[in-house]
């Protein structure tokens, strides 16, 4: 018998097509809200047992007031579960807040969302102590979850707890909790890296501007922004080559680029308006700061340091962590040039106004909100460079130091 050539046709189906690949489910903010909480919770019950507790465990320093606000006294009580951080700065944004600005003293020196904000609050009744308070953690909780959520985009899940675990106790994280402007800003620069990551950069300008209306700082957004937008714009022509991009999109854009200088634009017109368009400036000079180069600054600090060691060591130990971390995450191309931009003109601009006495005076609290830093600690421990438990232990003993020293009103500020 001839076989036949081919074989006969039969029933058998074709195996099926393989199912196409499920999309990754967008990240949202929302879906950040839990991690956020829990961590907010852990540390706030840290810091409200660290008042409590710590309280008069040594000799306490005389808290100083300013002019129309006294300053809490330290004294033992229940009260050191909520008061223990009402020192310092915190004071003058409560007297903007309730008084608004003076020509003739350095409340020029504090730029005005924080305290217009806790002023709108004493129009329902709330006075200015707990308005500042609320709004300064309130901001923080928001803040830890624009930061997971915006790491997990970056970086992952995995890295995303560990940074945010890494920015609740960083050494100065206390300020975040306290009645400082550190929590909004940080809150308003992660919102402006989120949109603008995420395309909407229309978003992007209003937070950009509130940051430029929060701290001085702020300005540096520009810049990162700008690094940011040339970026994905370049991203964009390799994708889609012979493309223009549209106007609208060149437009948003430009205008989050722009938004910081706007915000220290509004609020130079408003001394401009009094008179004295330096005036910012010139609270500035009241306390002694001096113009200095960067790298001079950190070169006195590090003499002063070896000499002194305390307050002074202190002061270079925790400024060293953003600039070795950050820079090493340039290096190694963990972080975007937007955020490389922002973490170290961040930290270059308070490096130019030095205390003669005391180079890095309030830096330490300054560099808290450089959350690239945490990012790259992240990466440093899942790639094994570094101890997780390591990194957390001189973390927590470093926020327990520090903020046993500024509760009993140590000049760590």
């Amino acid at each position: 018998m001839v076989l036949p050539a081919t074989a006969p046709d039969t029933d058998v189906p074709d195996p099926p097509a393989a199912a196409p690949a499920e999309a990754e489910p967008p990240i949202r903010l929302q879906d950040s809200i839990g991690f956020g909480a829990r961590v907010f919770a852990a540390v706030w019950a840290g810091w409200a047992a660290l008042g409590l507790l710590g309280t008069g465990t040594f000799a306490a320093q005389k808290s100083v007031g300013v002019p129309g606000v006294d300053a809490t006294p330290i004294t033992p009580g229940w009260h050191n579960l909520i008061v223990q951080g009402n020192h310092a700065d915190a004071l003058w944004y409560q007297r903007i807040a309730s008084g608004g600005y003076r020509a003739d003293d350095p409340s020029a020196a504090f730029f005005p969302l924080f305290p217009m904000l806790a002023r709108g609050l004493g129009w329902i009744g709330i006075p200015a102590f707990p308005a500042t308070l609320l709004l300064a953690q309130v901001a923080f909780f928001g803040a830890l979850v624009v930061m997971h959520a915006l790491t997990r985009r970056e970086l992952g899940e995995q890295n995303a707890r560990r940074a945010v675990r890494y920015l609740a106790v960083f050494p100065t994280a206390f300020f975040f909790l306290s009645p400082f402007t550190e929590s909004l800003f940080l809150l308003l620069a992660l919102l402006t890296f989120w949109f603008a990551r995420t395309g909407r950069w229309w978003w992007a300008a209003a937070p950009a501007l509130l940051a430029g209306l929060t701290r001085s700082v702020g300005i540096v957004l520009c810049a990162a922004l700008l690094a940011e937008a040339v970026q994905q714009h370049l991203t964009d022509r390799r994708s889609s080559p012979g493309t223009p991009a549209s106007a609208g999109a060149l437009a948003a854009r430009a205008l989050a680029v722009a938004a910081p200088a706007v915000g220290l634009v509004i609020y130079l017109s408003y001394w401009q308006s009094q008179g004295n368009l330096t005036a910012p400036m010139d609270a500035q000079a009241q306390w002694g700061k001096v113009w200095t180069l960067p790298n001079e600054t950190l070169w006195h600090a590090a003499k002063f340091a070896w000499q002194y060691q305390s307050y002074w060591l202190l002061d270079l130990l925790v400024t060293a962590v953003p600039l070795v971390t950050v820079i090493a995450g340039a290096a190694l191309r963990i972080l975007r040039p937007g955020y490389v931009i922002y973490a170290l003109a961040s930290l270059a601009l308070p490096l130019t106004a030095e205390f003669a006495s005391r180079p890095l005076m309030s830096v330490p609290r300054y560099v808290a909100v450089l959350f690239p830093t945490y990012w790259v600690l992240a990466v440093a421990v899942e790639r094994r460079r570094l101890s997780g438990p390591l990194v957390l232990g001189i973390s927590v003993g470093g926020f327990a130091l520090l903020g046993l020293l500024f509760i009993n009103a140590y000049s760590i500020f």
